[in-house]
């Protein structure tokens, strides 16, 4: 996967709108977060880009230049909660609020960044991978039970994996 830049709102003298990132000193960047955590030291990075026409451009810059471009990217794709909760607060919402506030997440990221709580029923072997790779923590994880038979009626759907493993 790769970030898009939507826009850049600073001084940038490499980086441009529609541009896709790929990689932070070699590391593959998949969302924000990456680039978040691949950014957040001092010195210089080697970013590597696509250009809206295919181009692929390798640069290494200075994390105050990055900075200073104030990019902005796409809105992130967050992860759906497939779960039909007997204790849902978003299914328990009166009709006819704003849209956006009957979207149901499940996910880490949202967990990490802002609190939101998360069951990871669908989290797969990569996210679980990446959780302990950049060490995030603290997540806010619904577990309600760990008995999988009760879990399964708790959440109204089949549950993948042993949630004390996952832990």
């Amino acid at each position: 996967m790769t970030v898009r830049i939507e826009s850049v709102n600073g001084k940038s003298g490499f980086f441009e709108p529609g541009d896709e990132i790929i990689s932070v000193d070699s590391k593959p960047v998949t969302d924000q977060l990456d680039l978040l955590f691949f950014t957040e030291k001092e010195g210089s990075t080697n970013f590597v880009i696509r250009r809206k026409g295919g181009k692929v451009l390798s640069r290494r810059l200075g994390t105050v230049p990055f900075a200073i471009a104030r990019l902005v990217f796409e809105d992130m794709k967050f992860m759906h909660c497939r779960s039909r909760c007997i204790f849902c607060f978003v299914d328990q919402m009166p009709a006819g609020l704003r849209r956006s506030l009957y979207f149901k997440d499940d996910d880490y990221r949202l967990s990490f960044l802002f609190g939101n709580y998360v069951t990871l029923n669908d989290v797969g072997e990569k996210d679980i991978r990446r959780i302990i790779d950049l060490n995030l923590s603290p997540l806010y994880i619904s577990v309600h039970a760990v008995d999988k038979k009760t879990r399964r009626l708790l959440f109204g759907r089949p549950i993948r994996r042993d949630i004390l493993k996952v832990i």
